[in-house]
């Protein structure tokens, strides 16, 4: 109860300590002078009120005031979170690099280690972040024999993450077996380049 029952302007409380976010919308039956008493009841003793009315009454003029702080409230939040996906983006885009393989072999490189490492501290600095990752062999042998292989070297990636802390649940494997070569010279080295696991965002 803020005391008194006399008629006055329909009145709306607004916040602009946070840049125009609405902290309530509930209409009140006031006095002019009761305002203070409403901001203290409505918003705290520490926060400035902003109140705005319909049109027709003495302080229906902030409405576009109002307005404007909600617009620029909502482009700031909107810019804020394409910021932090760019920061997320560009964090997965380093860390998830490719690591190889011997031929016909699904065991982890000493030399891949620290690539897996760097995908085990992503997945931990980024909670939400599922990751899939892709087994892929060269194109030397049968379809199933590669298929088989690569499901082998995905299944190895995930099993050395596992052992670095990061819960299995978070990720998926998949084989390509030969079917996506990154190159396709009949050479060691294009051989090499395919013999890999990939790690993609899900």
């Amino acid at each position: 109860d803020l005391g008194g029952a006399a008629v006055a302007p329909r009145l709306r409380c607004f916040d602009m300590e946070n840049a125009g976010n609405r902290v309530g919308e509930t209409r009140l039956l006031l006095f002019p002078g009761m305002l203070q008493r409403v901001r203290d009841a409505q918003l705290g003793k520490n926060t400035a009120g902003f109140i705005s009315g319909y049109r027709g009454s003495p302080l229906g003029g902030y409405d576009q005031a109002l307005v404007k702080a909600e617009r620029e409230a909502e482009a700031a939040r909107k810019a804020a979170e394409a910021e932090r996906a760019a920061v997320f983006r560009a964090a997965a885009d380093k860390a998830l690099a490719n690591i190889h393989f011997d031929y016909d072999k699904a065991e982890i490189k000493e030399s891949d280690r620290a690539i897996l490492q760097s995908i085990a501290d992503f997945m931990k600095a980024y909670p939400t972040a599922r990751v899939e990752i892709a087994g892929n062999c060269d194109e030397r042998g049968t379809n199933e024999y590669n298929l088989a292989l690569g499901n082998k070297r995905a299944a190895a990636a995930l099993a050395y993450l596992k052992t670095l802390g990061v819960d299995e649940a978070r990720f998926s494997t998949i084989s390509y077996g030969k079917e996506k070569p990154l190159c396709t010279e009949a050479n060691e080295a294009c051989w090499n380049q395919n013999r890999r696991d990939e790690f993609r965002l899900r």
